[in-house]
């Protein structure tokens, strides 16, 4: 499936007719008043809330917690999302070198090993993920399941908006994951966010054409943005995909082009202008 790896492996957790939901439910929202200048995306409505309860993050300091939690989680009800971390996922192209958060799903534990879900499938910058299912003992698992002391604050914001409405991050924990709660009242997202999709795109070709960290920090969540409604429109029939799939392109010539000092903002500008318009005919 053409998604991130929180929506594949969110997608795996829920079940069959998460597919269809998620398809119906894809957009792009982004905040845009955050004071350290990143941007916030919701790319699809939740999907989670289901027979009166959501996923939530829980999150600890130390190892024997973290692992009191996943089994406990695991025992009730039999799969838990994990947050990995790609620097320490084997299967990752990100081995060993990017600290990225990394939705995996744990579905057995014998006692000493874990069986690891990642249904991720995409070719990245850094190279090909492809989907991983084996067991991890417990110090691989520890290792995998352990984020670093200060993410940069725009991953920390895709943990944030990664079930498609803020949900609180335990920041200082190194071991994070998701449970099952009751579901909690339904309250309008803080902040000034952006939600017309023409004004979304207009916004963002202005915005990343003319501000390189922005672009820097932010092409991967157009990636994932493209992927989405990639997904949206193969599942659901509805529209064409050309203009999304050449975004993200666009996008990372840019940023490898930045990276040696010379902007593109032509390049990442005219982009927008041709998925704008596609998406107005749309």
């Amino acid at each position: 499936m053409m998604l991130s790896c929180y929506t594949t492996n969110l997608v795996e957790y829920l079940g069959a007719t998460a597919v269809q939901r998620l398809a119906r439910a894809i957009r792009l929202h982004v905040r845009t008043d955050l004071s350290s200048g990143d941007l916030a995306f919701s790319h699809h409505k939740r999907i989670d809330r289901e027979h009166g309860w959501e996923l939530a993050y829980r999150g600890v300091v130390h190892w024997p917690s973290a692992l009191d939690g996943l089994v406990t989680e695991l025992s009730k009800h039999g799969a838990v999302l994990a947050v990995g971390n790609t620097r320490h996922l084997p299967w990752s192209p990100n081995y060993r070198s990017t600290d990225i958060p990394h939705w995996i799903l744990l579905t057995d534990w014998d006692g000493t090993q874990w069986r690891v879900v990642d249904k991720f499938d995409a070719q990245l910058p850094s190279g090909q993920q492809s989907p991983y299912c084996g067991w991890l003992h417990e110090d691989k698992l520890r290792s995998a399941l352990t984020l670093p002391a200060n993410l940069d604050n725009h991953l920390l914001l895709r943990d944030e908006h990664a079930l498609g409405t803020p949900t609180a991050v335990p920041t200082q924990c190194r071991h994070r994951w998701l449970v099952r709660q009751t579901c909690s009242e339904r309250r309008p997202p803080a902040g000034r966010w952006l939600t017309d999709p023409a004004d979304v795109l207009e916004y963002l070709g202005d915005r990343l054409a003319t501000d390189r960290r922005a672009l820097v920090h932010h092409a991967d969540d157009l990636w994932a943005a493209a992927r989405h409604h990639c997904f949206q429109r193969t599942i659901l029939d509805d529209g064409p995909t050309a203009d999304w799939v050449g975004l993200p392109r666009a996008l990372r010539f840019a940023v490898e082009s930045a990276s040696r000092g010379r902007d593109r903002p032509g390049v990442v500008a005219a982009a927008f202008r041709r998925l704008l318009s596609t998406e107005v005919r749309v």
